[in-house]
């Protein structure tokens, strides 16, 4: 028996059986603190990358869930975002959506919102929902 010859073989399933562990240990967490949840600073997608955000941080009981719809506003998908809420998102312009006045706590034109949510929110998810829209709110 050649041992030289067994020598990938046996690297090729071990790496395949780390990389197996390693998928089933990160594919199967869930996060539950929005401040892990980081959008990239291009090619935003609001499935992917603003939906866990508004889930975490406004759709709970009493805020935007599609039950409570504070304001009017449910974010829980893209349709009621985009087209449930006239001016909530303006495609390409985030100085004229609504949505940034409630996000950007430094904004001069900003609406109040809860403290709660305020300490959720980071600014990775600010700039990336103002990204979003700025790419035309896909």
């Amino acid at each position: 028996m050649n041992i030289r010859a067994n020598i990938p073989i046996a690297l090729i399933l071990c790496a395949s059986g780390i990389a197996s562990i390693l998928c089933v240990w990160s594919c199967g967490r869930t996060i539950t603190d929005p401040a892990e949840i980081i959008i990239p600073a291009s090619d935003v997608r609001f499935e992917r990358h603003l939906l866990p955000v508004f889930n975490l941080t406004c759709n709970g009981s009493g805020c935007h869930s599609a039950e409570s719809r504070a304001g009017g506003v449910a974010l829980t998908s893209y349709f009621e975002v985009v087209f449930n809420a006239p001016g909530l998102v303006v495609a390409k312009n985030p100085e004229r959506s609504v949505l940034m006045r409630v996000l950007d706590f430094n904004a001069a034109t900003r609406i109040p919102h809860r403290q709660s949510f305020q300490n959720r929110i980071t600014q990775n998810h600010i700039d990336g929902v103002r990204t979003w829209i700025r790419e035309g709110a896909q």
